[in-house]
């Protein structure tokens, strides 16, 4: 039987507090990966179980489970920290002591059966340092819009896209992509009766628009708003962020 793996290498791990609170730990970080098959045929709109064990100098700190579906791209999209808990408490990490993996299993099923260890990755800064030292950040506007909070900054790294697609839509092929949402910029406990929308800065805000994909051609800081709308679709205000858009993976084709 093929045994479904995840390829390490594009592991995306982002950081979603903001990039201001320096003095605190993370909640949770994103993690995106394509999932494929031993042929390299990418597994599509499948459920599967995955199990993340987190590895400080190679003694277990924290396991949890995940059961999510891909995307019709592959892709799974899932924050590490807010899954079931098997063991150990992520907030009480500390992310400045020692070096850091992560061990990823995978039940092809979509069950608990994690027989197959599809890799191990070393937690670079990516996932933490926002917080530990100072980064260059764009000076944004005054804007009288600001009017509910989002996070002041998220970092996200490009996953590798094999073989390369049109991933954003735009006629060209991709070799690096990622996903970002609206709701990665805003708090746990959202406003009821209102949705969000998210657009990059100067495009027209669409109140149906949850998601943009973010490929090797935004491999800068991009302006990022967070639209907030009534039910009716109607724009209430909006809020102004940006995003480090990296490609520490090296996916991006020169």
């Amino acid at each position: 039987m093929n045994h479904m793996k995840i390829l390490i290498n594009i592991i995306v791990i982002s950081m979603l507090i903001p990039v201001s609170l320096f003095s605190q730990v993370p909640e949770e970080f994103n993690y995106q990966a394509v999932v494929r098959d031993d042929n390299g045929i990418i597994l599509k709109d499948q459920n599967i179980g995955l199990q993340f064990i987190i590895l400080q100098d190679n003694n277990s700190v924290y396991e949890e489970t995940h059961n999510t579906t891909t995307n019709s791209f592959g892709l799974v999209n899932l924050g590490i920290g807010s899954g079931t808990v098997i063991s150990g408490d992520f907030s009480t990490i500390d992310w400045g002591a020692g070096i850091f993996n992560i061990q990823v299993g995978l039940d092809p099923a979509g069950g608990t059966n994690y027989s197959s260890i599809i890799g191990m990755s070393t937690l670079k800064s990516v996932p933490y340092a926002l917080y530990a030292k100072n980064v260059d950040k764009p000076s944004l506007p005054a804007s009288p819009f600001n009017s509910f909070p989002c996070t002041n900054g998220l970092a996200i790294n490009l996953v590798e896209v094999n073989p390369t697609q049109d991933a954003d839509g735009d006629g060209d092929l991709d070799s690096g992509a990622a996903i970002l949402y609206a709701s990665d910029f805003l708090p746990r406990m959202m406003e009821d009766g209102v949705s969000y929308s998210i657009n990059r800065a100067g495009d027209t805000p669409d109140p149906n628009q949850e998601m943009i994909v973010l490929t090797c051609d935004d491999n800068a800081t991009l302006i990022i708003e967070i639209w907030q709308n009534d039910l009716n679709g109607n724009p209430l205000s909006f809020c102004e962020t940006y995003v480090l858009v990296q490609d520490n993976n090296g996916v991006c084709v020169p």
